[in-house]
């Protein structure tokens, strides 16, 4: 099957990871909306969200709040906001998968657009934003 997201779950294509179960993969968004931009896919094939099994929407969904947390602490974002589509033309890749990103009061910035334009700078800021969630969620029992 020729899906993005399963080759990222399974590492046949590079990823900058934040979290890992028997059941999701997550790792950042390459156009990230905020800081910390994370993607939560369920390491199985799920189309969308009638397909989904009780046991992989749970683990989808807790390993959401343990990024939600991870992201409030660590970037200080007044909320998060968890966006997920369904649907053939809504989805840009056909399989369920969860946005997970961070808010700020007033309007800011698209943070993609902060990012260094050089790619190997680029490439370290994913690096040190995925290193610096992930080790935050493993160091936590809060975000369990």
């Amino acid at each position: 099957m020729d899906n993005i997201f399963l080759k990222i779950a399974s590492k046949e294509l590079p990823s900058y990871p934040v979290y890992e179960d028997d059941f999701v993969y997550a790792f950042l968004d390459i156009e990230p909306y905020s800081k910390g931009h994370t993607l939560v896919v369920p390491k199985k094939y799920c189309p969308d969200i009638e397909s989904i099994d009780a046991e992989t929407a749970v683990a989808v969904l807790m390993t959401a709040k343990k990024i939600t947390i991870a992201l409030r602490n660590l970037y200080g974002y007044e909320g998060t906001v968890l966006h997920q589509v369904n649907g053939e033309h809504a989805q840009d890749v056909r399989h369920f998968h969860m946005h997970v990103y961070g808010t700020l009061p007033e309007p800011v910035e698209h943070f993609y657009k902060t990012l260094p334009s050089d790619p190997l700078q680029r490439e370290k800021s994913f690096r040190d934003i995925s290193v610096e969630i992930s080790e935050y969620i493993a160091s936590r029992e809060d975000v369990m």
